[in-house]
């Protein structure tokens, strides 16, 4: 993409994401609302950063796990995969995982094929398991009256499809990584042992991110009909807003927020904090964690030597 385009392409999410903040604080100045952050409960929403956190951190754990050997320092492709998010924060569609497989790839020595291998891994896997979340969360929302049956029988439909293709394109991912072989130049593909030990791992990761965000809502007095099933909700609704809108300005969460919990008939204000929580636990371990890696390890951003004539 040109300059020209990805400053065009930047100024149109920007566009986008204050014309949704802007008709949901109109909305909340019409409603005589007020965000009153000193309402959020401390315990729940520090217990929810800290969850946060340790997601991200299995998330990472993962990452360096399906590298092949040998593989670089634990730190290092920590530092590599939470910069990475870091610029996730910013871009939309997850822009920052091509920045993560070039620093992998050059900056660590992975090579490009076992990079672009690891990373499309990791990120398979994790979409699939929240795929499966998801199917779990529509099931639940038959609770919701707000919600018509037959269009949560719809949606489900299509998700299940989509779970069962992003199943298939992980089989074939690693059937195409155990296909590498060392005299390609690139080596084996693809790490991670067994699977099943990267599912338990994904499972994990994608739990304690759905409990840090319940906490979340719990902390701004959100009472849910069903706190885990509504956090899920949120969630996939964010993540498809985040193919256009990037989520460090949260405008996709907070349209989430307002349209799940008001489907439970929330208080608006109570939505209004909730939404601020959720930006908080979203954005805030990721920026903390993010940033200390750029300190600790700012050559993974450097370009590489030029080689040798």
């Amino acid at each position: 993409m040109s300059r020209r385009r990805a400053a065009l392409h930047a100024a149109a999410q920007l566009l986008c994401s204050a014309a949704v903040l802007g008709w949901l604080a109109r909305d909340a100045a019409e409603r005589g609302l007020r965000l009153d952050l000193a309402a959020l409960a401390p315990a729940p929403l520090l217990l929810a950063l800290v969850v946060k956190a340790l997601s991200l951190i299995v998330h990472q754990h993962r990452l360096h796990r399906a590298l092949p050997a040998p593989r670089p320092a634990w730190g290092l492709v920590t530092a590599a995969g939470l910069i990475g998010g870091l610029l996730n924060m910013v871009l939309p569609a997850r822009a920052g995982d091509a920045g993560l497989v070039a620093a992998l790839a050059t900056r660590l020595g992975v090579g490009w094929a076992p990079a672009t291998a690891a990373v499309a891994r990791v990120t398979l896997m994790e979409i699939w398991v929240f795929g499966l979340a998801c199917l779990g969360a529509l099931r639940a929302a038959w609770r919701l009256h707000a919600l018509d049956p037959a269009r949560v029988d719809g949606v489900a439909a299509v998700l299940a499809a989509g779970v069962v293709g992003l199943g298939l394109g992980a089989l074939g991912l690693r059937a195409w990584a155990r296909r590498r072989r060392p005299d390609t130049g690139a080596g084996p593909a693809l790490g991670g042992g067994p699977i099943g030990v990267d599912l338990g791992l994904t499972v994990l990761e994608i739990g304690a991110m759905i409990a840090a965000f319940t906490l979340a809502i719990q902390a701004a007095g959100a009472q849910a009909a069903d706190p885990l099933s509504t956090t899920t909700l949120i969630l996939a609704v964010s993540a498809t807003a985040a193919a256009l809108l990037p989520p460090a300005w949260g405008a996709g969460p907070a349209a989430a927020c307002a349209l799940v919990l008001g489907a439970q008939n929330v208080p608006q204000d109570v939505i209004l904090r909730a939404a601020a929580a959720w930006w908080i636990v979203s954005q805030g371990p990721m920026a903390a964690l993010g940033l200390l890696s750029l300190g600790l390890a700012p050559q993974l951003l450097r370009s590489p030597p030029a080689a040798a004539p």
